[in-house]
């Protein structure tokens, strides 16, 4: 696992400071925390792991930051509301994920994250939790999955100037160095 390294908390992410434990109206769905979320990022509209300028809605500038898709450049083109704590982590030993308790409408049983964003309040919270949730280009959001984050000397050449390291066979990820004191806070929640 990587370094915990302990980064300056700048400007670049002073959206996030207006959340707190006192809020009134805390989203209770990822659809919900999807739409204050992009109302957060209005007046700073820059990805966290690439720093890429994005438009109200949720287009990807590449030239605002000389990003090169890696492989999907349709799904490089949008931003995506990435986990840092992936749904898998928090939801995946849940019974909603392991067992078949949820229904579709042809009467076919299901499990896994779309059960428990059904049925399970407590996933829905932790799935909406504003603190967890930052803007991500696309492509890298699927990339990422729910690998987990290291520190492992990866070459940052994947997506031109974007300093994000994918590591597909050993399913590690490696975020820029500018990142890693707020993933730090947020996995210490």
């Amino acid at each position: 696992m990587f370094t915990v390294r302990i980064v300056i908390f700048t400007l670049f992410w002073w959206p996030l400071t207006v959340l707190s434990d006192d809020l009134p109206a805390l989203p209770q769905s990822f659809s919900q925390a999807k739409k204050v979320a992009k109302q957060i990022y209005t007046d700073y509209p820059i990805t966290f792991y690439c720093r890429c300028d994005f438009s109200e809605d949720l287009q990807v500038d590449f030239n605002s930051c000389d990003y090169h898709p890696r492989r999907n450049e349709k799904r490089a083109r949008r931003v995506e509301w990435e986990h840092i704590v992936p749904a898998w982590a928090f939801g995946h030993d849940r019974p909603c994920w392991q067992e078949y308790l949820c229904t579709r409408q042809d009467g076919s049983s299901f499990k896994g994250r779309s059960c428990c964003s059904r049925i399970d309040d407590e996933f829905k919270q932790m799935e909406g939790d504003l603190r967890n949730l930052v803007p991500a280009i696309g492509e890298v959001n699927g990339d990422r999955s729910n690998f987990a984050f290291a520190d492992f000397d990866g070459v940052p050449d994947q997506y031109g100037a974007c300093t994000f390291v994918t590591n597909f066979q050993d399913k590690l990820a490696q975020p820029p160095l500018y990142t890693r004191g707020f993933i730090a806070r947020v996995y210490q929640r």
